[in-house]
C-alpha cells in the first residue's frame, strides 16, 4: 500500500461508512463495501448478485438422496445445504479421453478450415500424403504408430534379443518417432535399431549406493558430509514420507567414479552413525549380459540375482540372460520355472516327493483329527495334490539351498570390535566362576573410537547368555544342543560398544530362559550375592549376580515374565523392563515374540537411565511395535534420560515430587497375603517404602485394577502355547530377524530321545502344556490375546489418574536352591507365585522397573538379610516418570539401612 500523505487520511479511515447488504423486490442482492486501494485512495465497491434457479436432470439415486431427512446435529432442519455455511458450485462433468494428446490434436485438426491447406486438400502429417479429410484415412494401417510403445523391450515374445553386432531387422526401418507421439531421443532407434543419443547423461550410469538403517531426520547434507570424504558425490536422495516429510530409513548416494563408490561401501558399511549401524549396498546392477556374466562362477551369478534389478532391464530380458549362464545348479536347467515353480507345475527330475510323502501328511492329520475320523483325499484328486506338493518342494528348495552368506543379518564390524580371549570360565565353583554367574568370558571393545567419547565410555557390561555376540558361543544355559556360535552381534551389543562400553562376557542364563529360579543352568546354580546357596532368581540370574557383586558395571537382561525384575529384586539392583519394543530384541533368542523384552540392570538409578539411553530406539529388524504404545522412536529421538533427570534434580528443591501421584495397586499388595510361600512382611515393607514418597511431595493413594489377578493366567496361556513352535525348531510368524542356525539346532536336538531327556523340568513342562493346549483348545491363544487388550486398557485407565503404579516385585524373599535329586514338583515349587506381579506387564507392554527399598531377615536363615524390590509401572513410553520417582527416593533414603 502506498504511503499516506496526510494525517487526515487516518481520520477519514476511521470514519469510513459501514457496508451495506440488501435484496430488492426483483431478488437482486446488492453488497456495498468501502476500502483503501493500492494508491491510498478510498474507494466504494458495489456487487450485485442475482440468484437463478436452475433445474437439471440427475440420476434417480441422487434425487432420492435429496429427500432424505437430516440426522445428528442437523436433525429437524430443512432438506438441502444450509446456504449460510455452504456454497453450491456448478457441476463439472468428467470427460474421459480415449487416447492421448495425439487424439486431442486430431480433433483440433478436423475443425480447421480446409482452405488452409490450399486447393481444399490437406497435407497429412501422418502418412505425408494429400487427402481432403483432416483425419487420415490410412491411420489404422500405419505400423509406425505403435512402434514407440515397444521400444526398449529388446526382444519379442518368443525370440531372444538381437545381438548388438547383428543387422537391423525389417521392423527397424520404421522410425520410432513416427505417428505424432513424442519419443525421447534415447529411444528413437526402434526395436533392434540403433539407440539415439540422450539429451543428458543418464542417471543410471552413475555408480550408486543404497544406504539403509538411517534415522528419520537424516538430511541430504548429512550424507554428503559422511560420504564426501571418499571423493566427489554427484547426487544424494533421501527417501521421505510424502505427508509427514519424515525419512523412511533409506537413501541413495551417487558418485562420479565407481572406484570411489566401492571405497565408500567398504568403509561405511557396518559403521556406527547416529547410534545406528549403517548398511550400504550397491543399488543396481550392470546392464544386460555384463551384469550376470562379469564373473561366470555359480556363486557370483547367484549373488547377482539376489541384488535389485537395474532400471530398464525387463523380466523377459532377465530370463533370457539367465538361460545364457554357465552351469549354475538348478538354475540352468529350469530357470524359467524356478521363480514360480508352484504355478508352472514343472517338476525337477530329482524331486524326492512321492505318494508316501502325501500319505505321511494325511496320517498326521488323521492323528490330530477327532475320534473315529479319518482324513483322506478323493483318489481322483491325489495325483493333482501330489504334483502341487512336488512343485512346492522345488520352490522352497531354491531358498533352502541358498548359501549361508546370503542371509541378511545385522552387520558386525569385527575389525573395529575384535573378540579377544573368549573362553569358557568353568562350571559353578570352578576357577573363575565361584558364584556360577559366568557363562562365557571375553573382552570386546572399540579399537577405533570416535574423538568424542561415548556416553558409556569407561563402563563395563555383561549380557545374558541368550544375547548374540558374534564369534562367542551361546549356550542358553543348556546342553540340549552345543556349538552354536552366532555370526552377528545383537543390536543391544552393537549399541553398547558404539557408546564406548567394554563387553566382559556373557552371564549365565537359566536353562532355555525358562526358570524363575537360579539352579536350572547346566553349568550349575547361580548363587545369591548376599548368601551362597540361596536363589538369585531367574532367568537373568547371572547378570543379577555379576552386577551386584561389582564384577561388571552394567548388565543386559532378557524379560519374558519378569526375568530382569526378579533377579534385580533379590540382588538389590535397578532392573527395567522397558516399554515393549523400545529396546530392540534383534539377535536375542526368543521365547514368545509377543512379550520378549530386553533391558538394563544396574546398581544405581542414573546408570540405568544412562544405559537405556544407549540401548533404546527402533532398528531395521525389530518389528515388535504393536504393544498399544505410540510408535517407537528412532535412537536419535529417544529422550536424554540422564540430562532430564539432572535437570529434574536441580530444579525441584526439597519437594521434588510435588504434584506427582503414586498409586498403590491394591491387588498387587494382596498377593503377599495369599499362598504358602508369600510373605506378608514383604507387602508391609513395600507399602512403608511407597508411603515415604509423601515426604518428597507426592500424593500416595490406593488404586484398584481387579483384572490384575487374571493377568498371570493370561500370561500362562500365551507362554505355554507360544513357546511350542519356538522350542520345537519352528518360527513365530513375526517378520523380524531369525537366528536360523539356532532354530535348526533346536529342531535337531529336542526332537531326539537324548535331547528330550536332557531338557530340564521347566521347558519340558512348557512343551507338554503347550502341546496339550494346542491339541485340546486351539482357540485359547486367540481368546487370551483378545483379553490382553482389555487388561491393557484397565491399566491405562488406572494410570490416567496417577503417574506410576507400585507393588511388591516378588511376594516373598529368596529361598534355598532345590537339591539336585529333588523331584519335579519340589523344583517348580521354589518359584510358585514368583511372577504374579511381573508377568502381566509383559503381555500389556507397560514399562516396569524393580528398585531396592530395604532389607528383611530370611525365614529359612534369620541371620541372613536379603534385599527386596518395589515394582514401579508407568504409561507406555513414560520411563521418565518411573525414573523420577525412583531417583527422588534414592536421593533421600538408603535402602540398605531400611
Amino acid at each position: 500500500m502506498a504511503t499516506k500523505t496526510s494525517w487526515a487520511d487516518d481520520v477519514d479511515e476511521l470514519d469510513q461508512p459501514k457496508g451495506e447488504d440488501y435484496v430488492d423486490e426483483n431478488g437482486i442482492r446488492t453488497t456495498v463495501e468501502y476500502t483503501i486501494n493500492e494508491a491510498g485512495k478510498k474507494v466504494k465497491i458495489t456487487r450485485k448478485t442475482r440468484r437463478v434457479l436452475q433445474k437439471s436432470v440427475v440420476e434417480h439415486q441422487v434425487a432420492e438422496r435429496q429427500k432424505w431427512a437430516k440426522f445428528g446435529a442437523e436433525k429437524g432442519n430443512a432438506r438441502g445445504p444450509d446456504r449460510a455455511t455452504t456454497t453450491v458450485g456448478e457441476n463439472v462433468s468428467l470427460i474421459l479421453s480415449v487416447g492421448n494428446k495425439v487424439a486431442e490434436n486430431e480433433q483440433k485438426e478436423e475443425n480447421k478450415p480446409k482452405a488452409r491447406a490450399g486447393g481444399g486438400k490437406v497435407i497429412c502429417r501422418l502418412c505425408k500424403g494429400e487427402h481432403f479429410t483432416a483425419k487420415c484415412p490410412y491411420k489404422d494401417t500405419l505400423g509406425g504408430m505403435d512402434s514407440a510403445d515397444n521400444v526398449g523391450l529388446g526382444l519379442d515374445d518368443d525370440t531372444p534379443p538381437a545381438e548388438s553386432s547383428g543387422a537391423p531387422t525389417a521392423s527397424s526401418a520404421t522410425p520410432a518417432t513416427g505417428g505424432g507421439k513424442y519419443v525421447p531421443p534415447s529411444m528413437r532407434g526402434g526395436p533392434g535399431g540403433t539407440r539415439g543419443e540422450s539429451m543428458r547423461t543418464s542417471r543410471d550410469d552413475l555408480p550408486t549406493l543404497r544406504v539403509t538403517n538411517i534415522s528419520e531426520d537424516t538430511q541430504e547434507n548429512d550424507l554428503r558430509e559422511l560420504f564426501g570424504v571418499f571423493g566427489r558425490v554427484a547426487r544424494v536422495y533421501v527417501g521421505r514420507d510424502r505427508e509427514t516429510g519424515a525419512g523412511k530409513g533409506f537413501a541413495f548416494v551417487s558418485f562420479e567414479e565407481r572406484s570411489v563408490a566401492q571405497k565408500a561401501l567398504e568403509k561405511v558399511n557396518g559403521k556406527g552413525y547416529d547410534n545406528l549401524i549403517l548398511s550400504v549396498q550397491w543399488s543396481q546392477l550392470m546392464d544386460d549380459e555384463e551384469f550376470l556374466l562379469e564373473d561366470p562362477s555359480p556363486r557370483a551369478s547367484l549373488s547377482r540375482l539376489l541384488r535389485p534389478l537395474p532400471v530398464g532391464l525387463s523380466i523377459r530380458r532377465l530370463l533370457y540372460l539367465i538361460l545364457k549362464l554357465p552351469d549354475v545348479p538348478s538354475l540352468h536347467t529350469r530357470t524359467a520355472t524356478s521363480i514360480m515353480s508352484v504355478t508352472s507345475l514343472e517338476i525337477s527330475q530329482n524331486n524326492p516327493i512321492n505318494a508316501s510323502s502325501l500319505e505321511h501328511i494325511l496320517k498326521k492329520l488323521t492323528y490330530n483329527a477327532k475320534p473315529n475320523e479319518t482324513i483322506a483325499l478323493n483318489p481322483n484328486d491325489e495325483p493333482s495334490y501330489l504334483t502341487l506338493l512336488q512343485a512346492l518342494h522345488d520352490s522352497t528348495d531354491e531358498i533352502l539351498k541358498l548359501p549361508g552368506q546370503f542371509d541378511f543379518e545385522p552387520p558386525t564390524d569385527l575389525a573395529r570390535f575384535p573378540r579377544n580371549n573368549a573362553h569358557f570360565p568353568g562350571r559353578e565353583g570352578e576357577g573363575q566362576n565361584e558364584m556360577g554367574a559366568w557363562g562365557w568370558k571375553c573382552t570386546v571393545k572399540d579399537t577405533n573410537p570416535d574423538p568424542k567419547p561415548g556416553i558409556l565410555s569407561g563402563k563395563t557390561f555383561v549380557v545374558k547368555d541368550n544375547v548374540s555376540v558374534a564369534g562367542v558361543e551361546m549356550m542358553l544355559g543348556t546342553d540340549v544342543f552345543t556349538g552354536f556360535i552366532p555370526t552377528s552381534d545383537a543390536t543391544v551389543v552393537s549399541r553398547s560398544l558404539l557408546a564406548g562400553a567394554t563387553l566382559l562376557g556373557k552371564a549365565t542364563c537359566e536353562n532355555m530362559s525358562m526358570s524363575a529360579s537360579s539352579f536350572s543352568a547346566v553349568t550349575g546354580p547361580v548363587h545369591n550375592p548376599f548368601a551362597k546357596g540361596f536363589n538369585a532368581a531367574g532367568s537373568s540370574s547371572g547378570c543379577g549376580a555379576l552386577v551386584a557383586l561389582g564384577e561388571a558395571d552394567l548388565g543386559i537382561g532378557g524379560d519374558q515374565g519378569g526375568s530382569i525384575r526378579l533377579p534385580a529384586s533379590w540382588c538389590g539392583l535397578y532392573g527395567l523392563k522397558p516399554t515393549f519394543g523400545l529396546v530392540p530384541y534383534t539377535g536375542i533368542a526368543t521365547l514368545e515374540p509377543s512379550f520378549d523384552h530386553a533391558g538394563p540392570m544396574t546398581r544405581t538409578l542414573m546408570d540405568n537411565a544412562l544405559f537405556l539411553k544407549a540401548l533404546a530406539g527402533r532398528d531395521a529388524f525389530d518389528v515388535k511395535l504393536n504393544s498399544g504404545a505410540p510408535s517407537i522412536p528412532f535412537p536419535k529421538d529417544v529422550p536424554d534420560y540422564p540430562a532430564l533427570l539432572e535437570e529434574f534434580q536441580s530444579e525441584r528443591g526439597g519437594l521434588p515430587l510435588k504434584g506427582f501421584k503414586v498409586g498403590l495397586l491394591k491387588e498387587g499388595f494382596d498377593v503377599c497375603e495369599r499362598g504358602g510361600m508369600n510373605d506378608a512382611r514383604v507387602g508391609a515393607k513395600c507399602r512403608e517404602a511407597a508411603e515415604r514418597w509423601q515426604e518428597l511431595g507426592a500424593e500416595v493413594k490406593e488404586v484398584s485394577v481387579p483384572m490384575h489377578t487374571l493377568g498371570p493366567t493370561l500370561w500362562v496361556c500365551i507362554a505355554r502355547q507360544g513357546c511350542v513352535p519356538v522350542l520345537l525348531g519352528g518360527s513365530s510368524g513375526v517378520q523380524g530377524f531369525y537366528m536360523n542356525k539356532l532354530t535348526k539346532k533346536l529342531d535337531e536336538s529336542i526332537k531326539t530321545k537324548e535331547g528330550w531327556e536332557k531338557l530340564p523340568w521347566a521347558p519340558k513342562n512348557m512343551v507338554l502344556n503347550g502341546m496339550y493346549l494346542w491339541d485340546q483348545h486351539p482357540e485359547l491363544y486367540g481368546k487370551a490375546t483378545n483379553q490382553i487388550h482389555l487388561l491393557r486398557a484397565k491399566y491405562n485407565e488406572a494410570l490416567s489418574d496417577v503417574d506410576v503404579l507400585v507393588m511388591p516385585t516378588i511376594p516373598y524373599l529368596p529361598n534355598k536352591h532345590a537339591p539336585k535329586d529333588a523331584d519335579v514338583l519340589e523344583k517348580i515349587s521354589k518359584s510358585l507365585g514368583q511372577t504374579l506381579n511381573t508377568c502381566p506387564f509383559n503381555v500389556t507392554g507397560h514399562p516396569a522397573m524393580s528398585m531396592p527399598i530395604g532389607m528383611l531377615e530370611s525365614l529359612e536363615e534369620p541371620s541372613i538379610k536379603f534385599p527386596l524390590g518395589l515394582q514401579l509401572v508407568g504409561k507406555h513410553l513414560d520411563e521418565l516418570s518411573i525414573y523420577k520417582a525412583a531417583l527422588a527416593w534414592e536421593n533421600k533414603f538408603s535402602w540398605k539401612e531400611l
